[in-house]
C-alpha cells in the first residue's frame, strides 16, 4: 500500500513538472509572435488556464504576455492585478529586458486609470532599469510615451528631448513604422517649442514617406497647420490646403481646436463668412483654446470691445502659476524618483558595509576561541608528543626500512658482519693484552688499549676522523658518498654518523663528542629527517645503517 501511494505520487510530481514544462514552451511560443500578430497572441493566452501554471516563473511570464496583449489590442485595462506577477517576479540584475517590460506596462494601466504622476514614476522606473537592457524598441516606446506625458502637461521642452530620444531608438532598431510615427509626433514637439524650421524639415521627410495609418497623418497634418498658424510671416494659404488634405483626403476629424484652427486661418485670407460659421457652430465651446483663437480673429478685424472678454477669460482660466504647477509636476516625479533611489542605494551601501565588517568581528572572534583552544590543546599534546616522538619516528623508519629494504638485506648482513668482525678483532687485541707474559697489571694493559681507542675515535684534529675512515674501510666508502650526497651537513654531523654507523651507544657518543643523550638523540633525528626529505637514491642505505639495532 505504501508502496503504490508513492509511485502516485512521483507519478503525480512528474506530470506536474510536464505540464509546467509544457505551459513554459508555450509562453515562449507567444512571445515570439506577439508583437507582429498581437491579436492571435492574445486567443492563445485565454485558453491557457491561468490558476494551473504552476511555477512561479510562468505565472510571472504569463502576467508580462497578458497585460502586453491587452495594450498591443487596444484594450485599456486598469487592474494591477493583471501585472502584479510580473513586477514580483522579474529582477532588474537578472532579466533586466523583462523587468523594464513589466514596469512599462504597469505605467500603461496607470495611465489607463488617468493616473499620470504614477505612470511617470513606473515609466521611469522602466527607463532606469533600461541602461542595462539593448531592447531599443521598449526603450523608444518609453521616451515616446514620456514624451506623450510631458506634452500633455505642457512641459515642450522635456517632450522634444524624449521624443528625440524615442526616434533614435527606432532608428537603431529599423523599425519603419515606429520612426514614420515618431517623426509626426516631432513635427507637434518642435512646433510647441517655437522651432519652426526644424519642424518643416521633420514635416518633408514625413510628407514625402509612405503613410502607413491614414488616421495618424491626417492628425499630424492638423497639428502642422496649428504650428503654420503662428508663423511670422503669416501662411494661412498653407494651413487651409494641410486642413483640406487631412479631412478631405484622408478622411481625418478634426478636434473642436483644429476647426479653431480653420476659422482663424479662413479669416486671415479674408473668408469671414466661412469663419463666422464655424465660430456660430462653435459658440457653446467655452475653453481656453477656444477663447485664444476667438480672441484673434476679433483683434485681427478691430472689433477690440469683442474681443476683450475673450482674452480676459483666457487669462483667468489659464493663470502663470498653474502652468507652471503643470510645467514642474511630471519633472518633480522624475526628480522625487531619482532622489529615493539614490537614497536607496546609499542605504544599501551601509548595509553591506555594516554586513562587512561585523562578519570580520564575527570571524575574528571565531579565530580567536580557534586559536585559544589550540594552543591550549597544543600545550597538553607537546608533553606526550615530545617523549614518544623521537620513539614514533624510530619505529616509522624501521617499518619504512623493513617494506623498501628487503632487498638489501642480505647485503646489510654481510657488511654487519665485516662489522662484527673487526669488533671481535678488538676484543680479541684486548685479550691479547690482557694475557700477555710481560711485566705490569692485565687490566690496566686492556684500560691503557680500550684508552688509545677512544682517543683515536674521538680526535677531531684530522677531517675526515679516524671514525669516518673506519667506516669507509668497512662499509664500501659509505662516508665519502655520504658527504658527495649531503655537502651541507658539519663535521660533526658526519662524525656522528660514522658514530652511529660503528654501533656506539647515544650514552657513548654523548662522552665522545661532549654532548648529553638527549642532544645525541635529538641530532640524530633531525640528520635522519634531512634525509629522508631528500631525493637522493641511496637514502634508504643510509637511513639503514643509521637505525638502531
Amino acid at each position: 500500500m505504501r508502496i503504490r501511494l508513492i509511485i502516485t505520487l512521483l507519478t503525480a510530481v512528474l506530470l506536474a513538472a510536464c505540464g509546467t514544462n509544457e505551459t513554459a514552451r508555450l509562453l515562449d511560443d507567444v512571445e515570439s509572435y506577439i508583437r507582429q500578430h498581437p491579436d492571435s497572441a492574445l486567443n492563445a493566452l485565454r485558453r491557457i488556464d491561468a490558476s494551473h501554471l504552476g511555477s512561479k516563473a510562468n505565472r510571472g511570464h504569463y502576467s508580462l504576455l497578458y497585460a502586453m496583449a491587452l495594450d498591443k489590442n487596444y484594450i485599456d485595462t486598469t487592474d494591477m492585478s493583471v501585472i502584479q506577477p510580473a513586477l514580483d517576479y522579474y529582477d532588474a540584475d537578472s532579466d533586466p529586458d523583462h523587468c523594464m517590460q513589466a514596469y512599462y506596462y504597469l505605467g500603461r494601466i496607470q495611465q489607463n486609470a488617468g493616473n499620470s504622476a504614477d505612470a511617470m514614476q513606473s515609466f521611469t522606473s522602466a527607463l532606469d532599469i533600461s541602461k542595462r537592457s539593448e531592447d531599443n524598441t521598449y526603450k523608444g516606446m518609453l521616451h515616446s510615451i514620456i514624451a506623450v506625458l510631458y506634452s500633455s502637461g505642457y512641459n515642450s521642452k522635456q517632450a522634444l528631448y524624449h521624443g528625440q530620444q524615442a526616434y533614435l531608438c527606432f532608428q537603431k532598431t529599423g523599425d519603419a513604422r515606429n520612426q514614420w510615427l515618431q517623426q509626426g509626433a516631432l513635427i507637434v514637439y518642435y512646433g510647441n517649442n517655437r522651432e519652426r524650421e526644424k519642424a518643416d524639415s521633420v514635416f518633408r521627410l514625413y510628407e514625402n514617406s509612405p503613410v502607413l495609418d491614414s488616421a495618424i497623418f491626417a492628425k499630424n497634418l492638423y497639428a502642422y497647420a496649428k504650428t503654420l498658424s503662428g508663423r511670422r510671416p503669416y501662411e494661412p494659404e498653407k494651413g487651409i490646403a494641410m486642413f483640406n488634405m487631412a479631412r478631405l483626403q484622408y478622411k481625418g476629424r478634426p478636434s473642436v481646436e483644429d476647426y479653431f484652427v480653420y476659422a482663424n486661418a479662413l479669416d486671415q485670407v479674408g473668408k469671414t463668412k466661412e469663419s463666422d460659421y464655424i465660430l456660430n457652430k462653435l459658440s457653446s465651446v467655452n475653453t481656453v483654446s477656444a477663447n485664444y483663437w476667438r480672441y484673434h480673429i476679433y483683434r485681427r478685424r478691430g472689433l477690440l470691445a469683442e474681443a476683450l472678454p475673450y482674452l480676459e477669460d483666457g487669462v483667468r482660466k489659464q493663470d502663470s502659476l498653474i502652468i507652471s504647477s503643470l510645467n514642474q509636476s511630471l519633472e518633480d516625479v522624475q526628480r522625487a524618483f531619482f532622489e529615493e533611489k539614490a537614497q536607496v542605494e546609499e542605504a544599501k551601501k551601509d548595509a553591506a558595509t555594516d554586513r562587512f565588517w561585523l562578519l570580520i568581528i564575527l570571524a575574528g572572534i571565531a579565530i580567536s576561541l580557534i586559536v585559544g583552544v589550540w594552543i591550549r590543546a597544543r600545550q597538553r599534546l607537546l608533553e606526550k608528543l615530545e617523549k614518544i616522538s623521537m620513539l614514533k619516528e624510530e619505529v616509522d623508519m624501521q617499518l619504512a626500512l623493513l617494506k623498501e629494504s628487503e632487498v638489501k638485506e642480505t647485503d646489510y648482513r654481510k657488511k654487519y658482519l665485516s662489522v662484527y668482525k673487526n669488533q671481535y678483532q678488538l676484543l680479541n687485541n684486548l685479550c691479547a693484552s690482557y694475557l700477555s707474559p710481560s711485566r705490569g697489571n692485565p687490566k690496566d694493559k686492556v684500560f691503557k688499549e680500550v684508552e688509545n681507542v677512544l682517543m683515536e675515535i674521538s680526535n677531531d684534529n684530522g677531517k675526515p676522523s679516524l671514525a669516518e675512515k673506519y667506516v669507509n674501510n668497512a662499509w664500501d666508502n659509505i662516508m665519502n658518498r655520504i658527504r658527495k650526497d649531503y655537502p651541507s651537513f658539519s663535521e660533526n654531523d658526519y662524525k656522528l654518523i660514522a658514530l652511529s654507523v660503528m654501533g656506539f651507544e647515544a650514552k657513548t657518543i654523548s662522552l665522545l663528542m661532549n654532548y648529553t643523550p638527549k642532544t645525541v638523540y635529538g641530532k640524530k633525528a633531525r640528520i635522519k629527517q634531512r634525509i629522508a626529505d631528500s631525493s637522493v637514491a641511496a637514502k634508504q642505505e643510509y637511513l639503514a645503517f643509521l637505525s638502531e639495532k
